[in-house]
């Protein structure tokens, strides 16, 4: 059923099965990363950040924690500079989003990407080239 829905690109009714198979079959999440992230790259970001937000909040001694950690600033980033709109307000949002990352996981090989990434929005979106720099 599930694989089904997903051929079908009926997300919600998949994050919905995928909930029940994971309490099911004890999965630790496994299924809802795999579905965040295809949903992010289908650009339904909301269903994304609901995947990964339930992940998150199984707690950091989860397996997928810090993948979901990474993937929900991943979604939420792409969802405000895919938009076509510069709301000061959800940038500003999103850059102290990357910094708690930051804080609570470092700024590690692990978070490599994330900080790549942080920097091409201080630099390009919200016009802070030295800060972009300096976090390269």
């Amino acid at each position: 059923m599930y694989w089904l829905l997903l051929q079908e690109r009926d997300f919600d009714s998949a994050f919905t099965q995928a909930m029940a198979l994971d309490r099911r079959n004890n999965e630790n999440g496994s299924r809802l990363l795999g579905l965040g992230m295809l949903c992010t790259s289908n650009s339904d970001f909301e269903l994304a950040e609901k995947c990964f937000s339930y992940l998150i909040s199984k707690g950091s001694s989860s397996p997928y924690y810090i993948n979901a950690r990474m993937q929900l600033i991943t979604a939420r980033d792409k969802m405000i500079t895919e938009s076509g709109q510069r709301d000061v307000t959800k940038l500003e949002q999103l850059s102290k989003d990357y910094e708690a990352v930051f804080t609570e996981l470092g700024k590690t090989p692990i978070t490599a990407s994330l900080l790549s990434g942080y920097a091409r929005l201080k630099a390009f979106y919200m016009n802070q080239t030295d800060e972009a720099i300096d976090i390269l």
